[in-house]
């Protein structure tokens, strides 16, 4: 079990509500089956049992493995992991893993991994992440598809440095996969009903079990309801930061015998929450400092408007968790899809197949200042599908040579809109609409093998060819309003027709993973690795578009850029002693990148582009049981992440700090079970992290700088006698310490955009377990 430090809380609502009430009328019915028909504590916190350190499987090599044999850097959620720490959230694990943040670019609208300083902060909806996350075994492009309701869920796994060979495109960070628990041969389930701040209620389920001979069914449900945790002063009394999110998925195991076996999972998910929320920091462009945004000081008039104010004349005076937004914008999203997973064994291999189709669909809108005056808003629109298949061969864990070997494909179909409006107070009104088009079509196939030179001793190398075909569409339409109702009076294009090659990308680069492993005793294994990493390039869709006689935007040269090349060494040691009483793995890396894709955000355009990058640090976590039943989980990292030659306001370039890399964070988990004399199991549970400041942009903008900060979280857990009632109580950011999520430096026009961290929350809830 491992810990991290985040740039936001976990959420403390406890897991989801039925979307139907005909359903959850269904499981609540089964899970008073008798206990002839019940797998009782299916889904309960274990019991006061602890004797030695839980045994952490990860599937980094394509096949379930204990973490303490695998050679790299890795960590794991288990289900009992989930339950327990009431994560409910796909983004809460980056709470839980040294060296992992997690950035949201728009308030909830979207998420991004960054692992070890490695992350994508655009917020064009277009862009895949550095960081790949996947569902399933199923790859999901879009960042609006990474978000929303954790549940039902077997294990969470999160895989630092790149993951090339095996995982493919766009993992040069590493990468982030969920597995939902699959249908089960015996009746089981669970019922988790909550009540959280802020008038929250939720509850999640799930019921599994047999259907006809071979043939086993799961359907999993969850939602979550409540009112804003956030206060806008403004918009007809509106408040954001509300919850109304439901999810379901539905599965079907056949398996008529013991070498084929085909699953099929239909999942759905959506969500309406009022959101696009800031707390608006005043700020300049310091002339002093290469034109960087700082905070206007309260007591300057620096625009000529008032002391302390932006351009627009306005001071935000307002409490912490407190806007003054005269328009109050909306996250609405969806997203759906099926998997084939197809499973044969014959002759001593193993043969499989993951077969996908997934959509995703979104409109957002936000007051980008989130004040009284109309200055900035933005907007944006997603429609994509996305086709999927993997097939690959194995021969198994066992003998000494093992290996691994595949084809991936996939197509990627795009249809983008985005927005943004500006106010008289800036010249206005003007409008920029930019729709826009990309098609993705990429094809890879890999190998890996791994041999045992000795008993103690095994060598793993592996391969891939990736190939990446994009071609790109888009228009930027300039209009006189902010309506979207008057014709352009500028409309300019950027697409093959015009620019030929520019607007397409086409290429083929390889991936490659050398290490070795070496058990020094049973319980103590080193390892070294090398990869080489790659991330395909692609296209910018910069708000202000474009202008060839000059103005606002980018050159036109400037919207495609380059695929990033990263070579990374590690160095690890992990080891279990005191009879298994206590855990201790550490690693050292370097990464050096060539073409690393940094994003940056000047005036009301954003960009990515190629500069040269290195990273080096490293992560210790330890696990121990001092006596039976308590559990000390501890965890740092260390970073040291720059880019090189970045362009800076003014025109000049300089190494700068990359964006969401802490130099120092530290975090832990301290947990008790134990079994008190009117019987059952009590779990008493703290966990907490720590890291120093960062900055929000890669520039370094003193405006967007993050001092470092304490979160703590609190759980009290309680299963009955039976083993089938748990009930549970908790605090997230026990302290309620203040501070944001994200930062975005607009101080060419006279602020920066802070995204609140969540606050101080209470959640009580119950599981029923049948």
């Amino acid at each position: 079990m491992a810990y991290n430090i985040s740039l936001h809380t976990r959420k403390i609502v406890p897991p989801t509500i039925v979307p139907s009430r005909t359903v959850l009328a269904i499981m609540l019915m089964m899970a008073g089956a008798p206990p002839a028909l019940a797998a009782a504590g299916s889904n309960a916190p274990g019991a006061a049992d602890m004797t030695s350190v839980e045994t952490i499987v990860v599937t980094a090599n394509k096949r379930v493995e204990n973490l303490q044999d695998f050679g790299g850097s890795a960590d794991a959620l288990s289900a009992a992991d989930v339950q327990q720490m009431h994560i409910v959230s796909t983004t809460d694990v980056a709470d839980l893993t040294p060296g992992v943040q997690v950035i949201s670019p728009n308030t909830n609208s979207d998420n991004f991994f960054s692992i070890r300083g490695v992350s994508q902060n655009d917020f064009s909806e277009h862009q895949e992440s550095p960081v790949a996350v996947y569902f399933d075994e199923v790859y999901m492009s879009q960042a609006a598809g990474t978000g929303g309701l954790l549940f039902d869920t077997e294990r969470v796994e999160v895989l630092r440095g790149p993951q090339g060979t095996l995982f493919g495109r766009n993992a040069t960070g590493g990468l982030v996969q969920y597995f939902s628990k699959p249908p089960t041969d015996d009746l089981e389930g669970y019922v988790t009903v909550g009540i959280g701040s802020y008038e929250r209620t939720h509850l999640e389920g799930a019921v599994s079990g047999p259907v006809a001979d071979h043939l086993d069914m799961r359907l999993s449900v969850a939602a979550n309801y409540g009112n804003a945790w956030l206060k806008n002063t403004l918009a007809n009394g509106k408040d954001p930061m509300n919850e109304n999110a439901q999810a379901a998925r539905l599965q079907a195991l056949y398996k008529p015998t013991e070498d084929f076996s085909l699953r099929v999972i239909l999942r759905g998910a959506k969500q309406n929450s009022r959101s696009g929320f800031y707390s608006e920091l005043a700020s300049y462009q310091d002339p002093t400092n290469h034109l960087l945004g700082r905070a206007v000081p309260g007591n300057v008039d620096v625009f000529g408007t008032c002391a302390g104010c932006d351009m627009a004349g306005y001071k935000n005076t307002d409490p912490f968790y407190t806007g003054s937004a005269a328009f109050l914008g909306h996250n609405r999203d969806s997203t759906g899809g099926a998997t084939l997973i197809a499973k044969y064994s014959f002759d001593g291999l193993n043969l499989t197949s993951i077969t996908d189709y997934s959509k995703f669909n979104k409109s957002y809108a936000e007051d980008s200042a989130s004040t009284p005056i109309d200055e900035v808003h933005y907007f944006t629109h997603t429609n994509v599908s996305q086709e999927s298949q993997e097939i690959r061969l194995d021969n198994g864990a066992d003998g000494s040579l093992r290996w691994v070997a595949g084809f991936y494909y996939l197509h990627i179909l795009g249809h983008y809109r985005e927005g943004v409006t500006i106010g008289p107070v800036f010249g206005g009104p003007v409008a920029y609409d930019d729709p826009y088009n990309l098609t993705t079509t990429s094809y890879a196939p890999f190998a890996q093998f791994e041999y045992d030179i000795l008993k103690s001793l095994t060598f793993t190398l592996g391969g891939r060819w990736s190939v990446e075909d994009k071609t790109y569409d888009f228009t930027s339409n300039i209009l006189g309003s902010e309506d979207f109702t008057s014709p352009p009076l500028v409309s300019y294009a950027f697409n093959q027709a015009l620019y030929g090659g520019l607007a397409r990308l086409h290429k083929g680069d390889w991936s490659a993973r050398a290490g070795l492993n070496w058990h020094v005793t049973d319980n103590v294994m080193t390892y070294i690795t090398w990869n080489r990493g790659i991330k395909a390039g692609g296209f910018n869709a910069p708000l202000t578009g474009y202008n060839p006689g000059g103005g606002p935007g980018i050159d036109p040269s400037q919207f495609k850029f380059n695929e990033e090349r990263i070579s990374a060494s590690e160095l690890g040691i992990k080891s279990e002693f005191f009879n298994h009483r206590a855990r201790l793995n550490a690693d050292v890396f370097y990464y050096n990148y060539q073409g690393y894709q940094a994003f940056n955000f000047q005036g009301l355009t954003q960009i990515v582009f190629n500069t040269p990058a290195k990273i080096s640090g490293g992560e210790i976590q330890a696990s121990i049981l001092p006596i039976d039943g308590l559990l000390v989980d501890l965890g740092a990292s260390f970073l040291d992440a720059t880019a090189k030659s970045v362009p800076l306001p003014d025109g000049s370039f300089a190494d700068r700090r990359m964006s969401q890399a802490p130099k120092f964070s530290f975090l832990g988990r301290v947990k008790y079970d134990f079994v008190p004399s009117f019987g059952g199991n009590v779990s008493l549970e703290t966990d907490f992290n720590w890291r120093t400041g960062v900055y929000y942009n890669i520039s370094n903008a003193p405006s967007t700088y993050q001092p470092g900060f304490w979160l703590q979280n609190f759980h009290v857990d309680y299963t009955l006698p039976s083993g089938q009632w748990t009930l549970s109580a908790f605090v997230t950011n026990a302290f309620d310490k203040h501070y944001y999520n994200n930062m975005i430096d607009v101080s060419s026009l006279g602020f920066t955009q802070r995204v609140f961290g969540e606050r101080r929350m209470f959640g009580f809830e119950a599981t029923y377990n049948f």
